[in-house]
């Protein structure tokens, strides 16, 4: 396979799909292989205000949240500085900690999916992944960790709504199933066997 490619690395809050996506990275330049990584919401304009409201600083409907993620999706798709498909153009791989499928499961665990999909379509049409990895975690083991981070939480980590998400997760998952190309991962194994199982599957995908 000699195109780039666009890894996406999903799951609720609490999964490691963070640390999954920086030893991904990792074990990318480790075989010369050159990598950008990045993660959604953005650093940038509109990701900063999105940061805002999961951390309550300031309200806003679900579905103006929806949107935001949209907007800043589509920056981080096609900003001439910093889009991804401007490294991907260039022959670099993207690894993205969290893409669409995290609006799927976050805003449309809190309104209708079928809309928080649609609204993404443009999204999916410029830069789909070659494959997501959805890193699945029973909530109660991922509400333990997020417990042991240290500062404040967001308005999504409590118990219920983590269980929600996943559900979401899952129902989105299913549903794109013949149009997503999504590998689900047990969450529940050590840091170091859910790596070595992304890579071992990563691998697979080039060989494909």
């Amino acid at each position: 396979m000699t195109k780039p490619l666009f890894i996406a690395l999903e799951g609720i809050d609490g999964s490691g799909k963070s640390t999954q996506a920086k030893l991904l990275y990792e074990n990318c330049i480790a075989t010369s292989v050159s990598t950008h990584l990045t993660c959604e919401p953005t650093y940038h304009a509109i990701g900063k205000n999105i940061r805002q409201i999961l951390m309550g600083e300031w309200q806003a409907d679900i579905r103006t949240v929806a949107a935001l993620f949209v907007a800043d999706r589509i920056d981080h798709i096609v900003h001439p500085e910093y889009g991804m498909q401007k490294y991907l153009s260039v022959g670099e791989w993207v690894i993205s900690d969290r893409y669409y499928f995290s609006s799927y499961a976050y805003q449309g665990a809190h309104c209708d999916l079928d809309w928080v999909i649609d609204i993404n379509k443009i999204c999916a049409e410029l830069l789909a992944p070659t494959c997501t990895f959805y890193i699945d975690i029973e909530p109660e083991l991922a509400l333990e960790r997020i417990k042991k981070r240290k500062g404040n939480r967001e308005i999504y980590e409590s118990l219920e709504n983590l269980k929600l998400v996943r559900k979401t997760y899952q129902l989105a998952i299913d549903k794109l199933k013949k149009t997503e190309h999504v590998k689900i991962i047990n969450g529940n194994q050590s840091e170091q066997a859910i790596a070595a199982e992304i890579w071992t599957q990563l691998q697979l995908l080039m060989k494909s």
